[in-house]
């Protein structure tokens, strides 16, 4: 499992950059970061506050990957058009050509609302475009899936579409994350990520596991690390049963068309009863 650590947000001066990537060994990607950051955010403001934007250190699951920062920003429409925005950051890291397919795709049903940046040692090694859209349909994602050929990845987004979507009209779509490695070829750069998100305060939390639980079967996924998870949970939390942990669950893939889960928890400590 990846290790992160997010520093308090409301510190998160820009001034505070230079030394993070020093200590990265990653120096001399500062012009580059600071050039990203002047065109999506006013020279001297903080990053937003939110709890998925920030800085963050990360350190790879995996051998060989060294220690990265993370820089996830939320796109200020007051600047301009945040089509715009993306595609002139993506464009310092020549990428921007990639944004082509989604805009045209799906630009007539999200926007974009936050994009972030990974820099190591290695250079830059992937940029995330988060983008916002609660009227797409099952047939939006499923012809933009098949217009970056990844056919075989809608099967799986329909069954996943199916379990959550069509469940108690409790979970709707919420944002499209598309992933880009810079590292790669372009054939295999794109990986893309579904989200879906509670309609309203879900209440039938067991029902929602029940769900996890099918989608990992029929996608022969491994639940152990879930499970350890929940646990973990459930064993430091004073009242159990007045705890609700499961807000956006997402499914993605990237070239090799393997399904992934993403489940993030929200345990909920307002004591609101969960039954």
């Amino acid at each position: 499992m990846p290790g992160m650590l997010l520093p308090e947000r409301t510190k998160l001066a820009r001034s505070k950059i230079p030394a993070i990537l020093e200590s990265l060994g990653a120096e001399k990607y500062l012009h580059m970061i600071s050039a990203l950051l002047d065109t999506i955010l006013p020279q001297e403001r903080l990053l937003p506050d939110h709890p998925m934007l920030g800085i963050w250190f990360g350190a790879r699951h995996r051998r060989g990957f060294p220690p990265a920062l993370r820089l996830y920003c939320k796109l200020l429409w007051e600047l301009g058009d945040p089509w715009v925005m993306c595609r002139q950051a993506l464009d310092l890291v020549g990428i921007a050509g990639s944004l082509e397919e989604v805009r045209r795709s799906l630009g007539a049903h999200c926007r974009p609302t936050s994009i972030g940046f990974e820099c190591s040692a290695f250079g830059f090694g992937r940029a995330k475009l988060y983008l916002r859209g609660y009227e797409l349909t099952r047939s939006d994602v499923l012809g933009y899936v098949e217009s970056i050929g990844y056919a075989r990845f809608g099967q799986d987004y329909t069954r996943f579409h199916e379990t959550f979507v069509g469940w108690k009209d409790a979970y709707i779509q919420r944002s499209v994350v598309l992933s880009l490695d810079l590292c790669k070829t372009p054939e295999e750069r794109q990986g893309l990520k579904f989200e879906i998100g509670p309609h309203f305060y879900v209440k039938d939390d067991i029902g929602v596991r029940k769900c996890i639980k099918e989608l990992a079967c029929k996608f022969a996924l491994n639940t152990v690390p879930y499970e350890q998870v929940l646990n973990l949970i459930s064993e430091n939390v004073l009242v159990p049963s007045s705890m609700n942990y499961h807000d956006v669950v997402g499914i993605g893939c990237d070239a090799s068309e393997v399904p992934r889960l993403t489940i993030y928890l929200r345990p909920n400590l307002r004591g609101h009863s969960a039954t």
